[in-house]
């Protein structure tokens, strides 16, 4: 069982790097994107796709007869992705962006940085943020060996802002500091006790819901939203329970409790 929580917290985090590429990609198609970042989005949705498929395979191996009903929809999301890729082959067929993809070669010849141009999210500090920008940060910039540490760490510092780019800041913008920038990030954001204690919060946070109809669907899908994220990290319903009734203690005997943690 806890093979199968392991995985399927990994599988969570690259359909979330997943979900974050797709989201609006008919507009980044039409509006926002060259040859080279519809190429580049393809192959890095591809990859990550395929080792989605990895995980499910194993998964399959490992569930009881009862969950084929998980099989099935784990089937219907890589149909999903795949409409995406089709998506993405069809705008590469294209040739109206042509013009486009030539100014692009030329101004990065002109600057002499070849920056990846693929258009990542702003990572604030938000734990919950973590596994999706870092599965796409490590696909688009830092896996790559094309790149100066200097250029991953130039490009890195131009995707984050509040927070996490405070923690950062002491590091001078030099090669040598891009490894112990993102281990610092990792350290801070990648702890897994974190992340769940983030998720828990966001839980404790909801804002109650009237009984307009849009509103309740809002709660029920933020609600499940991070209640699935959770089950998904192995966190149990126990669990979950004993942190919202701690966040409802008074103040003066919650910090009993913490100091007596502590002492332990």
């Amino acid at each position: 069982m806890d093979r199968i929580k392991s995985l399927k917290r990994l599988r969570a985090a690259k359909k979330g790097a997943i979900t974050k590429l797709t989201t609006n990609l008919t507009e980044f198609i039409e509006h926002a994107a060259t040859v080279h970042d519809i190429k580049g989005m393809k192959v890095t949705v591809e990859k990550i796709l395929a080792e989605i498929e990895s995980y499910n395979q194993e998964l399959y191996e490992l569930y009881p007869d009862e969950d084929l009903e998980e099989v099935v929809s784990d089937m219907e999301y890589v149909n999903k992705v795949n409409r995406h890729l089709i998506e993405l082959e069809s705008a590469l067929e294209l040739p109206a962006k042509d013009s486009v993809v030539k100014e692009q070669a030329e101004s990065r010849k002109a600057t002499g940085i070849k920056l990846p141009s693929l258009k990542l999210p702003i990572f604030d500090g938000d734990p919950i943020q973590w596994l999706g920008f870092g599965e796409l940060f490590d696909c688009s910039v830092h896996s790559r060996t094309d790149l100066t540490d200097l250029q991953k760490f130039t490009y890195l510092k131009g995707q984050l802002s509040g927070e996490a780019l405070q923690i950062i800041s002491g590091f001078s913008l030099v090669a040598a500091s891009y490894e112990s920038a993102v281990t610092v990030l990792k350290n801070t954001y990648g702890q897994e006790d974190r992340i769940k204690a983030a998720y828990i919060a966001k839980l404790c946070n909801l804002p109650p819901s009237t009984h307009e109809m849009n509103e309740l669907k809002d709660f029920s899908a933020s609600f499940e939203w991070a209640l699935e994220s959770l089950r998904a990290m192995g966190v149990t319903v126990s669990e979950i329970c004993a942190v919202l009734l701690y966040n409802k203690l008074p103040s003066t005997l919650s910090e009993v409790i913490n100091r007596e943690l502590t002492e332990k």
